[in-house]
């Protein structure tokens, strides 16, 4: 019996840690070779990569070009991998565009995972927060009790099905982008809009004519935080995923939050509002209304920072369960 216990608890022979080391050494070196094959092939290559009117992420005029957060985060990714874009407007939305061929990346749109078959989609980058907004005047009360209610939506299907989960017997009045929804809540279109945070910043800092004179009222849903990811052509998933790589990199390295400057200037032009609307002398609950939204925003400000470095497990989650 002493025989059979040494015998089995004998210790694992030196060589065989030995072998499993070089053997792991090995297998890194050849994906790390791999990796900088793949890389290299693409090295000074252009590619076309779209944009729409999507305030501070991405935004196009014909004097500027494209510019925003997105922007200069893939910028400066593709300088990393030794790529070129060529920014190209496109009105028309990601999909259409990729599927027709008229670009090859689109640089952030809502993670949806088997929900778009001809199209690569990285993993998650950044995520969005949304909102219902209304008028405090036409429409008193929490979204709870809400009954027979129409809601502008922007005419995306990610946009009116979460629109549709949160609020299923509310009418959906589809728009061309979330500015035109906003508008159309403001012009006595529908009742309530559904917008992103981020959106929702520029507006009130430069309001379209129907809102100009409106007390709005904001109702923030962090429950419903969506992650959003690059898009590619089934054709450009290599380099999508080095641009991809090249963004850890720059969460890494803190570059990707030097680009926030681009939302952090929203909430301190915010702040500025705040603070000439505390001058005027206009009703208490107006002033408490922006107060409000002004925290609002810096709170999503400071939830954007830790988003950019790290999308939840638990939002990607819910992402796959859509």
């Amino acid at each position: 019996m002493p025989d059979i216990l040494k015998r089995t608890s004998r210790s694992v022979p030196v060589w065989a840690y030995g072998a499993f080391g070089v053997m792991l050494v090995t297998l890194c070196g050849a994906w790390k070779w791999d990796q900088y094959r793949v890389a290299e092939q693409f090295r000074g290559a252009t590619f076309r990569i779209g944009v729409d009117h999507y305030l501070p992420n991405h935004e196009w005029t014909e004097a500027g070009g494209a510019s925003g957060f997105s922007v200069d985060v893939m910028n400066e990714a593709a300088r990393r991998a030794g790529f070129r874009l060529e920014w190209i407007f496109c009105p028309n939305g990601s999909k259409a565009a990729l599927e027709k061929g008229d670009i090859d990346f689109w640089p952030i749109a809502y993670y949806r995972p088997g929900e778009y078959p001809l199209l690569h989609q990285t993993r998650p980058w950044s995520a969005d927060h949304h909102a219902f907004v209304w008028n405090r005047g036409e429409l008193p009360g929490a979204p709870e009790s809400w009954r027979s209610t129409r809601i502008a939506v922007m005419d995306r299907l990610s946009a009116r099905n979460l629109a549709r989960r949160l609020f299923p017997n509310l009418e959906l009045v589809p728009q061309p982008t979330q500015r035109d929804a906003l508008q159309a809540m403001c012009a006595g279109k529908a009742s309530v809009a559904f917008v992103d945070m981020r959106v929702l910043e520029n507006v009130l800092l430069d309001r379209p004519a129907p809102c100009a004179n409106i007390s709005l009222q904001v109702r923030p849903l962090p429950e419903f935080t969506d992650p959003m990811t690059l898009f590619a052509r089934k054709d450009k998933s290599e380099p999508a995923e080095i641009l991809r790589d090249k963004i850890d990199d720059m969460i890494a390295d803190g570059s990707v939050m030097n680009n926030l400057g681009t939302v952090a200037a929203c909430i301190g032009n915010l702040q500025s509002v705040k603070l000439e609307v505390d001058a005027l002398n206009i009703e208490e609950k107006v002033k408490e209304m922006i107060g409000n939204l002004v925290e609002t925003v810096k709170a999503v400000g400071r939830c954007l920072e830790t988003e950019h470095l790290r999308v939840d497990n638990r939002v990607l989650a819910r992402a796959h369960l859509r």
